[in-house]
């Protein structure tokens, strides 16, 4: 992940207190975030409209992977449990610096993967 940060062009660094929204579900999806710092929850809205815990983030994980589909939204919200400290960067340079790094695209493609079979595990899919 260090790698990553290092070479994506314009990552900026955020602090935010506890219970903030970073996103919300539905929200158009153009950043990718890493968690620095505190942890993040991710809920997703039931048949109820209630928001219902599917993930915890901790520093290291990266989040907001919705935005590398081109025009997606967001499917979850993520909320701030804790004071946090994050980074975040387009989806567009990510995509350039994995095109450029076959050996990161292969630990990225690896994360999501996982990622993608904690959120089926989640939702009950």
């Amino acid at each position: 992940m260090k790698k990553i940060l290092q070479w994506i062009g314009d990552v900026r660094l955020n602090d935010c207190d506890t219970d903030k929204i970073l996103y919300h579900e539905g929200d158009r999806a153009e950043r990718v975030f890493v968690l620095k710092s505190g942890s993040i929850h991710i809920y997703k809205k039931n048949s109820k409209n209630q928001n219902r815990l599917i993930h915890k983030i901790y520093p290291g994980e990266i989040f907001g992977i919705s935005s590398l589909l081109k025009q997606a939204c967001y499917h979850v919200t993520a909320k701030s449990r804790t004071p946090v400290t994050y980074w975040h960067f387009s989806s567009c340079d990510l995509f350039n610096f994995l095109q450029n790094n076959p050996d990161q695209r292969l630990y990225f493609t690896r994360k999501l993967a996982s990622r993608m079979t904690l959120i089926e595990l989640g939702l009950g899919c």
